[in-house]
């Protein structure tokens, strides 16, 4: 997809496309052994950390064709575990996007507080189902019924990244904004 997208920027997209199959293979190994999750030295969520992650999400906004705002930018000494975050980060906003019109815009933020550090994903769509907004992070929840796969996994493998790293998944919708929905990943100091 993303080679025959764009011919000018063929080595960018190349690397884009090989660092995308770096991180598949990190998910995979994560979800062949889930207690790695708790083994994993953590970091300090540095400028070098956020620019991992922003990397990440950038790229496959660029691929999507959405565009992306930087709703905030802090560093923190907070230590979390920066592939599994990455991984949660991936999983929301390609929640996002699927839920969102192309050409629209995802938006991310870093906010570093007093007593915790929070990573928000907001998009424009039409919102999370009321319905199953409460029971979105448990296994096998999910409107996506196209095919005969089983959904519903990404916001559970969210939830217990962020169980490993103290933290919690918050999701919201902005109903009588009109602008889509919100999932915040609040991690306690």
């Amino acid at each position: 997809e993303l080679l025959k997208e764009d011919q000018e920027n063929v080595l960018e997209r190349a690397e884009d496309a090989l660092s995308g199959v770096e991180r598949l293979e990190y998910f995979l190994k994560k979800l062949n052994d889930f207690s790695d999750l708790t083994e994993v030295p953590k970091e300090v969520v540095s400028k070098g950390v956020l620019d991992y992650w922003i990397k990440i999400v950038t790229s496959i906004c660029k691929l999507k064709g959405f565009s992306l705002s930087i709703l905030s930018y802090d560093a923190s000494n907070i230590k979390l575990d920066k592939n599994s975050i990455s991984i949660a980060i991936q999983n929301l906003v390609n929640n996002a996007i699927e839920n969102s019109s192309v050409g629209s815009t995802i938006f991310i933020g870093f906010y570093d507080d007093i007593d915790d550090y929070t990573i928000v994903v907001r998009d424009q769509g039409d919102g999370l189902n009321n319905d199953i907004l409460y029971n979105l992070r448990e296994k096998y929840v999910s409107t996506k019924m196209y095919d005969n796969n089983i959904h519903g996994l990404g916001l559970s493998i969210v939830t217990k990244i962020l169980e490993t790293n103290k933290g919690q998944l918050l999701l919201k919708n902005y109903d009588n904004q009109g602008n889509g929905a919100e999932a915040k990943m609040v991690f306690k100091k």
